[in-house]
C-alpha cells in the first residue's frame, strides 16, 4: 500500500466505522483498488444489517 493510500483511509475512517475501515484494509492489502474495497466494505456491513 503507498503513502497516498495510507493517507487516504485515515482521512476516510473519520467518516465510517472501525469494522468499515479493517474490511477496507484487508482489502487494499491483498491488491483491490481504494474504490473496490470500499464498495465491497460497504456490502458486507449492508449484508450484516439486514434483518428479513
Amino acid at each position: 500500500m503507498t503513502p497516498e493510500d495510507k493517507q487516504k483511509l485515515k482521512i476516510h475512517s473519520k467518516n465510517h466505522s472501525a469494522k468499515h475501515m479493517a474490511i477496507m484494509n484487508a482489502m487494499m492489502r491483498s491488491g483491490k483498488s481504494f474504490n473496490q474495497a470500499h464498495r465491497a466494505a460497504l456490502k458486507i456491513e449492508r449484508k450484516g444489517k439486514q434483518t428479513t
